[in-house]
Order: structure tokens, then sequence, then C-alpha cells
């Protein structure tokens, strides 16, 4: 069996950062650019590489485990190559798009708390403010982990277009505070359910009716904030008349690769993807 150390190289692990969750999101960047279901389709290539694999996926493992409010469930090895492979290559893709979405937000942190320093006692006043309830506020959480969980999920999505939308939807949690001056971030999520229904037929229907929830509650929210008690739904985009691409192939409760008989029903989602994957 291949050690750690002849896939990771040691001018590698000397230079990782010692923050837990920059060290996570370098180790993990690294192992899903070597690894994934694309390279690791051949029998051949998957059992020649099967050691390697799970021993490098050992010290993703032990840098989850020092983090405690990670909320990823890592898989144990169970000795069958292919179940293995796919299930490692998934829990490496999830907890890098997670360590990647904290290290970034971490930085910004910091950022933004220098920043506050230095503008300490600046008078600075806003006269409009969208208040949001504890349940308003823990169920957008839920939901948009849900969004995330289905979109790592789907096998259909282009992987470039899978990240660019994780970041995007990344980047509406963190905006999200339960004193708010818009919900602009939310909104905008909108014209990604368009470009969902529209290019990928079933499966983006699905994940384009998780986005509707999701601006619809936020719609009541911004709604209630305004005096207005009722507010109407915005409607799930229709597919273009092409039908899109894709076939509605999931890796959820319907089986991997298998054909949702049901598009309009939502799919469970991983645990773990609350608040991030």
């Amino acid at each position: 069996m291949s050690s750690v150390g002849e896939f990771y190289s040691e001018q590698f692990l000397k230079e990782l950062p010692p923050n837990p969750w920059e060290g996570l999101y370098e180790v993990s960047q690294y192992f899903i650019k070597r690894f994934n279901r694309k390279s690791l389709s051949h029998p051949e290539i998957r059992n020649k590489m099967y050691s390697t694999l799970i021993d490098a996926y050992g010290l993703i493992a032990s840098y989850v485990d020092k983090i405690e409010d990670l909320n990823v469930d890592l898989p144990e090895p169970c000795g069958d190559v292919r179940a293995d492979c796919d299930a490692i290559v998934d829990a490496a893709q999830t907890v890098f798009y997670r360590s990647r979405e904290i290290s970034r937000k971490n930085r910004a942190s910091d950022i933004f708390n220098r920043s506050k320093e230095r503008y300490q006692g600046t008078s600075v006043s806003n006269s409009y403010v969208i208040e949001i309830s504890d349940d308003d506020f823990y169920q957008m959480h839920r939901l948009i982990g849900d969004l995330r969980g289905a979109l790592l999920n789907e096998e259909d999505v282009d992987e470039n277009y899978r990240t660019r939308l994780v970041d995007k939807i990344s980047l509406a949690e963190n905006e999200l505070r339960q004193e708010m001056s818009d919900m602009n971030h939310f909104w905008g999520l909108y014209g990604e359910a368009r470009i969902l229904a529209a290019k990928y037929s079933i499966a983006g229907r699905v994940l384009a009716d998780l986005i509707v929830e999701i601006v619809n509650h936020a719609a009541s929210i911004q709604g209630r904030a305004e005096g207005i008690e009722a507010m109407a739904p915005v409607a799930t985009p229709q597919a273009s008349a092409s039908g899109g691409r894709g076939g509605g192939k999931t890796k959820g409760p319907t089986g991997r690769g298998k054909k949702s008989e049901k598009p309009g029903l939502r799919r469970k989602v991983r645990k773990g993807t609350f608040g991030g994957v």
C-alpha cells in the first residue's frame, strides 16, 4: 500500500496552513484534482489506485476529526472497490466545498472585523431594516442546505456550473442575518432557477423547485416587513421547448443513475447539508 507521503509530497505537507479549515481546504482540493468519478471510471484504474485513494483519504479524515462543527459524516471503506471509490470521491467533494466556503467566510470575517475596528466611532444609520424571526432564520438555512445538498448530489449538472452556483448559494447564506436591509441575494437565485429548468430538464426542475421555495420564503419575509401579509408565490420556471439536456439521473432515493419517475418530488439530501453540506 502506498503511503500518504507518496500522494502528498513532503513539501506540500510542510506548507499546509496551521488553521484546520484552511488546511482541510488545501488537502481536499488537492485530492479531488487527482481523484474523481471520471478518472476512476475504468475498473483496472480503480483497482490500481484503490489503496492510494484510501490512504490519501485518511488525511482528509484526520482533518475532519479536528473540526467539531464541520457537520459531515465521512463513510468508512467497506472493501467493495467501486462502492468505496464512489463514496470517498463524493465525501471528498462535499468536504472541499464546505471547507472552501468556511475558509472564504473566515477570511472575509477577518477583513470585516479589522474594518470595524478601523471605523469604530463612525456614525452609521440605516432607516430600513428587515427583521427575520428565529423560525424564518433557521428555515432559510435549512432550505439553503437542502438546495446545496441536492446540487452536490446531482450528476447531470456540469461541474463548472455547479461550482459557480454553490458559490452563489454560499454568498446568499453568508449574507443572511436576522436584521437585513434587503433580500437581493435571494432574489438573484431565481435567474439560476430559470437556467436550471431550461438546461437540465428533469434534474433542473427538481433543483429549480428548491430555489423557488427559497425565493418565495425570502419574499414573504420582506413582504411582512412592508406590511404585506400574503405575497403571491413565484412559480417554478418551465423547461425550454428543447427540453434541456440530461435524463434526470440522481444519486438520491431513486437510486444511482436511475431516472426519477416523479420529477416534482423533492429528493432527500445526505446528512450534513445543513448550514453547508
